[in-house]
């Protein structure tokens, strides 16, 4: 009984304290240019949304275990344990992803767009959600429980052999990801940006003549137009240099603070 008022209480005080952290977090993103956001932010709003509905989910459970309504309480059970387990795979599958499209895409590949990440997340969600009816569907124990190993056998092995399977595809990014920049010589590197530069500056110099008939003098005149008015117009270019380190750091704290626990325990 101690137990699970331990439980109650640090759920009731934790998942709010989160949940704001977190809102804040995604309020942040959002209020971000459009055109200045990089790719990784499109993923790390997910994982932030993620989050967020998981910490709902934890808050809403710790409640309905805590006054058991008479009136659907099965139903509202349900529900929880579709979310819960939902987001939980949503979550690893995303990181996953991120892991993999680090290692196969470099910061100057323009072949992958926010769009194709917005399509790839939406594909996850969908797989998720049918993840989390499957856990609907093979629920067995008789008290409201969300974890996978404790709605059935069945599907606590399928789920634990889906994260473990994920946590190696991730590591195995990781791994190529930490081996491409170590065999990355920092010449080539310099000579890109010093190549970079110079086609830059050798735009900026140039100018475009232009031949226009006059008609008062029966000759042409020739004009010349400046090519940075051109280059003012360009969409500014998003800099992608941070993507590696946000990397780390979104992969670092959602395993070693939510996923390896739970799947230890």
């Amino acid at each position: 009984m101690r137990s699970e008022v331990g439980e109650w209480l640090a759920t009731c005080v934790g998942s709010p304290i989160c949940i704001l952290l977190l809102s804040w977090s995604l309020l942040i993103y959002q209020n971000q240019p459009s055109s200045l956001k990089r790719r990784i932010d499109v993923l790390t709003v997910a994982i932030i949304t993620q989050s967020l509905a998981h910490q709902l989910g934890l808050l809403l459970y710790a409640i309905l275990t805590l006054i058991r309504p008479v009136n659907h309480f099965g139903e509202i059970c349900s529900s929880l344990v579709w979310l819960l387990n939902s987001s939980s795979v949503l979550q690893q599958l995303t990181l996953t992803s991120i892991a993999i499209f680090a290692a196969i895409f470099t910061k100057e590949d323009s072949s992958l767009t926010k769009n194709h990440l917005k399509y790839h997340l939406v594909s996850l969600t969908v797989i998720s959600a049918c993840i989390g009816f499957t856990g609907i569907l093979n629920f067995e124990s008789e008290t409201c429980v969300f974890l996978a190993q404790e709605i059935s056998v069945k599907y606590g092995l399928f789920v634990n052999a889906l994260k473990i399977l994920l946590l190696f595809g991730t590591i195995c990014g990781l791994c190529i990801t930490i081996f491409k920049d170590a065999c990355q010589s920092p010449k080539s590197e310099l000579l890109q940006s010093v190549s970079d530069l110079s086609d830059t500056s050798s735009k900026n110099s140039g100018f475009d003549h232009q031949h226009h008939w006059d008609p008062s003098n029966g000759s042409f005149t020739s004009g010349s137009t400046n090519s940075r008015a051109c280059l003012r117009k360009r969409k500014p270019r998003v800099d992608e240099s941070g993507s590696k380190s946000t990397v780390f750091s979104i992969l670092f704290v959602c395993y070693v603070f939510d996923h390896l626990p739970v799947l230890v325990s």
